[in-house]
């Protein structure tokens, strides 16, 4: 269940990121490839960032299992 709550929280970042990020490029199109290229990088530290909690939820979830 944790691991679950650990995979909703990476893609709601990721939602919010993109929602932002094309709200942006529709507010100033000249800057929308530079929008998008730290859109992405800000995607990839996302999903970087939730490694650690999420493997710890899966030991945690794994050891109230077993």
């Amino acid at each position: 269940m944790r691991t679950t709550i650990e995979i909703l929280h990476v893609l709601v970042g990721l939602l919010a990121t993109r929602v932002f990020a094309g709200l942006a490029v529709w507010s100033y199109p000249l800057g929308a490839r530079t929008i998008w290229f730290v859109s992405y990088a800000v995607m990839v530290i996302i999903v970087v960032l939730g490694i650690a909690p999420m493997m710890s939820a899966y030991r945690q979830d794994r050891e109230r299992r077993g």
